[in-house]
Parts: C-alpha cells; structure tokens; sequence
C-alpha cells in the first residue's frame, strides 16, 4: 500500500462548548502533559498525512495553535456540524483512496488503527467503524451500531443505546465512497454512513473521551471509560 493513498481527517472547527471552562478545545491539556489534538492526531501512522479543520482565528495567529507539525489546517468558519465540515473539506483536500477520520475529542489504540486500516485495504468493506461498550447502560452522550435485521439495514444511532456498542468517533472509509453518500445539509456523519449498503464495525481495545467535562475529569481520575468484560 502507497502511503500517499491515506489521509487522516480531523473536524475540529466547533465551539467546544461543553468543555468551555477549560478554554479552546483545540489547545486543550490531557493529564499526560499533551495537547488533545496531539493525541488524536498521533493515532495516524507516521507516514500518514493529517489535515485538520478550525475555526478560522480571530485574534490567535496560526503559530499558536498546538498541532503536529506535518499538518495541514484548514480554516473554516462554523459549518451545520461535523458531516457539513468534512463535505467542505473533500472540496478543498486532494483526492486519495482512504480516508480516516476521527473527532477531536476521542483516542483508540495503535492495534485497533491498524485493524479498521487493514480492513479497508483488504476490500473487505467500503467502511470501518471501530467501537467500545461504554461504562454505564443506555448512555445517551454516544452514537451506537445498530445490527441489521430481517426489515432493516445495519445503520448507526445518534445518542439513542439501541446495543451496547457506541461509535468510538473514529472512521475508516473509502474516500470515494464516501463523497458519493455524504450530502452537503447532512449535519452527523452517521447519516452518511447510514446510506451505504454495509459498513463492518469492530470492538476496539482501548478507547479515551473527552467530549464533555464528565469524560475529561474520568480522565484525570485515571477511571476506565469503557467496559471489557
């Protein structure tokens, strides 16, 4: 596989308002002394290029903003939500094969990139969606994989627990594929996905949030975000 057929993906051109009082979210601080889009942006291979979408600054300079140094920012002003921000972005990125595309607020382990990657490369689906089985029941704060049935597709939820396995936030896809079910008024990339005729999806082995401040103080109390009994 040619390194330059990937892109690694990042919509992170929100408000952030549910972790305000910690500041900006693009330079907020994890307890292991990093910035948070270090941490999301690091899941990608070395030889990954990563391309990240912020809000366009006002007063900040570019130089002050903490991203890996190899990527590339594109400034946007605020979109319909996260599915509006990557349509915009596939208009102004170039064309590649693969695209992973993860939130700014979550984390998977290396082993499980390398899984959702090899799948993809393999054609054993057009789209990968790696999951975790949150701590509490019917946690509403996540979106979930709902398996197919006999009169419906394999689909994903916005915040409604209709399993137990909620969408880690982090997506692996065919770029093409993708241009091709994403519309330009949908506002949650589970719409988009939704529309394709299969995606696979897999548990992860480890998983980090910080969506909200309940996530980010679980995080600084070293407590377990997800379940692996």
């Amino acid at each position: 596989m040619l390194h330059d057929d990937w892109v690694m993906f990042i919509p992170a051109n929100g408000e952030g308002s549910r972790v305000a009082e910690r500041g900006p979210k693009h330079s907020l601080m994890l307890p292991e002394g990093i910035s948070a889009m270090w941490k999301v942006a690091n899941m990608a291979p070395y030889y990954m290029q990563t391309e990240i979408a912020m809000r366009t600054p006002s007063t900040d300079s570019p130089n002050q903003i903490p991203v890996p140094g190899n990527s590339t920012i594109h400034f946007m002003n605020e979109t319909l939500g996260q599915a509006n921000t990557i349509y915009e972005w596939l208009r102004r990125t170039r064309q590649r094969q693969y695209v992973m595309i993860s939130n700014c607020d979550n984390w998977i382990d290396e082993n499980s990139v390398k899984l959702g990657m090899r799948l993809l490369e393999d054609n054993r689906t057009t789209c990968v969606v790696p999951t975790f089985r949150p701590k509490l029941a019917n946690d509403k704060r996540f979106s979930y994989v709902q398996q197919k049935s006999r009169v419906a597709n394999k689909r994903l939820v916005e915040h409604e627990a209709v399993s137990d396995q909620a969408v880690a936030g982090v997506y692996f896809m065919h770029m093409d594929q993708l241009m091709a079910v994403l519309w330009p008024d949908d506002i949650y990339l589970s719409q988009a996905i939704s529309r394709m005729q299969d995606f696979y999806s897999f548990q992860v082995e480890q998983y980090m949030g910080w969506g909200d401040m309940d996530q980010l103080n679980e995080i600084e109390q070293g407590l377990p975000q997800y379940r692996i009994d």
